[in-house]
């Protein structure tokens, strides 16, 4: 139901403004004198309007960034050095022994193979204790980002 707020209860910053509420909310803001009905002039006026709410993203839908350019960099996924090429909406990566050959294959920019090179060799010096430490940091972070993902379910 549409409405259009006279008095809104939290925000005054609203008032004049037209909002979709539900039938109950409706009744009770206008029962109240916070709003008023604001019926549609039209048929065509109330599709058009919910042609826009339809185009719109959902509140759970995920957003995919478009990179009109290759985008690359290098970084960890559970503590091997991967090249990431973030190009349209997809992301790759390339990891294990053959990365450095199917990234150059693809075109990956000198920078970056030296970056994943010294990756290579920093991983290579660690301890095993340290490359323990960096999955357990990855799990951490993967676990919090989850918990916070789904924090609403609560």
């Amino acid at each position: 139901m549409r409405i259009t707020w006279k008095n809104h209860p939290l925000k005054p910053e609203l008032n004049g403004t037209k909002d979709h509420v539900s039938r109950e909310l409706a009744a009770v803001a206008v029962g109240y004198g916070q709003a008023e009905y604001a019926p549609y002039r039209s048929y065509v006026e109330r599709l058009s309007e919910e042609s826009k709410f339809r185009t719109q993203a959902a509140p759970g839908d995920t957003v995919v960034e478009f990179f009109k350019d290759p985008q690359w960099s290098v970084g960890f996924v559970t503590a091997h050095p991967t090249i990431f090429r973030k190009w349209g909406y997809e992301t790759v990566r390339f990891c294990g022994e053959k990365a450095a050959e199917q990234a150059k294959a693809n075109h990956c920019p000198e920078r970056i193979l030296k970056q994943y090179e010294n990756l290579l060799a920093q991983e290579d010096n660690s301890s095993a204790g340290a490359v323990a430490e960096r999955q357990a940091e990855q799990v951490q972070n993967d676990l919090a980002a989850n918990i916070a993902k789904y924090k609403y379910l609560a």
